[in-house]
């Protein structure tokens, strides 16, 4: 029953991500987002010792292809639930 539950606030506030930023029925945004080389930049300046992950992985949390980000936080959630389901079974 949970998976439905978090379905829709999933699939909206991916929803709500990519149009962020746009004014009601306009194709651009009001203000424009900074530049995926200045976020990966941003990203792996940060100190290694306390975000080691994210420092290793800086250049792909910035590759913006929307139906892959779609398709991963899918993924995310359904094998999250998949795993709550096996644990809630053995």
């Amino acid at each position: 029953m949970t998976g439905y539950l978090l379905l829709i606030p999933t699939v909206n506030g991916f929803t709500l991500d990519e149009v962020n930023g746009f004014p009601l029925g306009s194709t651009e945004p009001s203000v424009p987002p900074p530049s995926a080389e200045a976020v990966a930049g941003y990203l792996a300046s940060l100190p290694a010792g306390q975000f080691p992950n994210v420092t290793a992985v800086a250049r792909h949390l910035t590759e913006d292809d929307p139906d892959q980000r779609f398709e991963l936080l899918i993924d995310l959630v359904v094998d999250g639930l998949a795993q709550r389901a096996a644990s809630m079974a053995g």
